[in-house]
């Protein structure tokens, strides 16, 4: 089984930047989450698998996380900066072939195969590479399960399937298996009602909310860059951005992302865009301008 989406220390390094200083608890770096509810998050996460890493518990009644919560929050940006901590603690620099810690990253379309049986194999084989190291023996890892309402849907759902009851049975029996002296899980799901409650008993669960202010104008600020913007263009965005999130009109990272690219369209069109951004855009009311 090859997985396309494996990712070692330098490349999460290339999505959060070098470590730039630490607050005590955990790393800082060029571009970190922020907000102090994803800090405490992640240095809780963090450091309920460390323990576990660093002192051999094999058998740990904490197999990992569930992050549940709307689209867009920052659930799969807070495991990869998970993952990227525990690289950053327990890769041994003196020898960047062994012991490297790896983050592989599952969706639906890594599991989900047409065949009776394949996909509970995909799964059994997923969690076989973490036990052998994906790509080095010995290797610590942390497996992602993106969305894992696509591949594990909650038995009772009126959508689940025959082949649900068997994907969920074979995931359940992995867990349980888990030598979490070397490996970790992370879960994330827009759609917990329809992840099988099973599931759920298995995991330490959180609920992601809409980011801080100060996370929405963080991002709005790192698109704008990428675009050029002026010294002048930025502190406007900033403003914007903060009005905005703190009138609840921002629900997503990528809200704040969008209206970067607005004020850049803007910019270029030299009058006001009516484009629609977060809240607005499901209101009905489509001829209505987002802030």
């Amino acid at each position: 089984m090859q997985l396309q989406n494996l990712y070692s220390l330098a490349d999460l390094e290339q999505q959060f930047g070098p470590v730039v200083g630490s607050d005590g608890a955990i790393a800082t770096t060029q571009r970190d989450l922020l907000g102090s509810y994803y800090r405490d998050l992640l240095a809780e996460t963090v450091a309920i698998v460390a323990h576990q890493w660093a002192n051999g518990v094999r058998r740990s009644a904490v197999k990992g996380f569930f992050l549940g919560g709307p689209p867009g929050v920052g659930k799969t940006s807070l495991a990869r900066r998970a993952a990227y901590e525990l690289c950053l603690r327990f890769s041994e620099a003196e020898s960047p072939s062994a012991r490297q810690v790896v983050l592989a990253l599952i969706d639906g379309g890594e599991i989900a195969r047409s065949r009776y049986g394949e996909s509970e194999a995909r799964i059994r084989e997923v969690f076989s590479l973490a036990e052998k190291g994906f790509t080095e023996p010995d290797q610590r890892s942390i497996i992602l399960f993106d969305d894992v309402e696509s591949v594990l849907m909650a038995r009772g759902s009126e959508n689940a399937k025959e082949w649900h009851f068997s994907q969920d049975s074979v995931f359940f029996h992995a867990v349980d298996n888990l030598d979490t002296s070397r490996t970790a899980v992370f879960l994330t799901s827009n759609r917990p009602d329809l992840v099988d409650e099973a599931i759920l008993d298995r995991f330490l669960a959180y609920a992601v909310a809409a980011p801080e202010p100060e996370l929405f104008v963080e991002v709005a600020v790192r698109a704008a860059e990428a675009q050029q913007f002026s010294p002048e263009q930025l502190a406007a965005l900033r403003a914007r951005v903060r009005a905005a999130a703190e009138a609840g009109k921002l629900t997503s990272i990528r809200d704040a992302e969008r209206l970067a690219v607005r004020e850049y369209v803007e910019s270029l069109l030299g009058r006001p865009s009516t484009a629609l951004i977060g809240a607005d855009r499901f209101s009905g009311e489509w001829g209505t301008r987002a802030p």
